[in-house]
């Protein structure tokens, strides 16, 4: 049905045309308008800002999380360089300590260290993928710098092992050789002695061991190249014992120590010389004070004292003179006295000169000559 169908027009049509009645129209919405607008500009350049503002938040929040995440990475590479890194400074370690606790060069050749160091899984590398596509510039320069000189440092490490572990394989027999024929002088040190007795001082290579018992004649020569030595006995006496103990040398000290001991004082004092400068001929430094440990005290008591008087050897008396022969004249033979020269009867004996008793002085007790 049509709801329109019983509707009619107006009677003369519709009119259409504006009634005018003389008076201004009035603008009653303009006020209202320019609020509106205001508000609109207000509103929208807020919007803008905070849009804005979200916008580039959101940009660097995924830039900064983009960074965070590279970071992440490359600290879990460096750590894994650490730990190598740890893993070789350990096994560089323990080769010192089995090479000094047996009295041993701790650069000499050594098989566990070689072992040890083929045990450290180098392989694979750092990943450069990983740390050098770092958004490096929010990160600080310095950090940069030390990232890169850790990165290859590390690698320069890890190329001198494998060629240190490659090298050492391909030596191994003569190596080994070559330690075998040195064990048995492994324990043995060498010194450099000095003669001044010249214009020029001549060195000559000892080889030297256990402490050396010395006398005042040499620890003066000490004390002379020792500063502290010398004012250290000006002050308190000469000790009771001295002696020279090799050490193992470090710069700028030599490669042996005077140690002297005073009993009574049970004090134990070691001194060595110090090259300070080429002119400098005089200085050394005290490097330890402290009470004489027992075994050494028991080594001491079995020496002869610094202060002791030197033992003088008896001498041996020299064999008797050998008594020379006398020569003696011959006797000539007395001739028998004459009758008329006959001692007479009863009259005293004449002493004999062969006895040099007196006997009857008769023809047959008459002197012999010597046979």
């Amino acid at each position: 049905m049509n709801p329109y169908a019983n509707m009619r027009a107006p009677q003369g049509g519709f009119d259409l045309r504006t009634i005018d009645d003389g008076a201004p129209v009035q603008n009653v919405g303009s006020s209202k308008s320019k609020t509106v607008l205001i508000a609109s500009v207000i509103v929208g350049a807020a919007a803008f800002a905070l849009g804005g503002g979200l916008g580039i938040a959101s940009v660097g929040g995924a830039n900064m999380n983009t960074a965070n995440h590279a970071a992440k990475a490359v600290k879990g590479e460096l750590e894994n360089m650490q730990k190598t890194l740890g893993a070789v400074g350990l096994a560089v370690a323990r080769s010192q300590q089995r090479l000094t606790a047996a009295k041993k060069d701790p650069l000499s050749y050594d098989p566990q260290l070689v072992a040890d160091l083929k045990a450290i899984k180098l392989e694979p590398r750092p990943n450069t993928g990983t740390i050098f596509r770092v958004d490096f510039f929010r990160l600080p320069d310095a950090d940069v710098d030390k990232l890169f000189n850790y990165y290859y440092d590390t690698i320069a490490l890890y190329n001198e092992v494998e060629r240190h572990v490659r090298r050492t394989d391909n030596d191994a027999e003569s190596l080994k050789t070559y330690a075998e024929k040195t064990a048995a002088n492994a324990s043995k040190n060498y010194g450099l002695v000095f003669d001044t007795g010249g214009k020029i001082a001549i060195g000559t290579l000892v080889e030297v061991g256990d402490p050396t018992m010395v006398d005042r004649s040499a620890l003066r020569k000490e004390m002379e190249r020792i500063s502290d030595l010398k004012d250290h006995i000006s002050r308190h006496g000469w000790p009771d014992y001295a002696e020279v103990q090799p050490v193992l040398g470090e710069d700028p000290f030599d490669d042996y120590e005077v140690r002297v001991y005073y009993i009574m004082r049970q004090r134990e004092l070691d001194f060595a010389h110090v090259d300070a400068a080429p002119w400098v001929k005089d200085f050394g430094i005290r490097r330890y004070e402290g009470p004489i440990p027992t075994e050494t005290l028991g080594r001491l008591l079995t020496a002869s004292p610094l202060n002791a008087p030197p033992v003088v050897e008896p001498e041996t008396p020299p064999p008797p003179p050998v008594a020379a022969a006398q020569v003696t004249e011959p006797m000539a033979v007395a001739e028998p006295a004459p009758a008329e020269l006959a001692p007479a009867e009863g009259a005293p004996a004449a002493p004999s000169a062969a006895t040099g008793q007196a006997v009857p002085f008769t023809e047959e007790a008459a002197p012999q000559p010597p046979q």
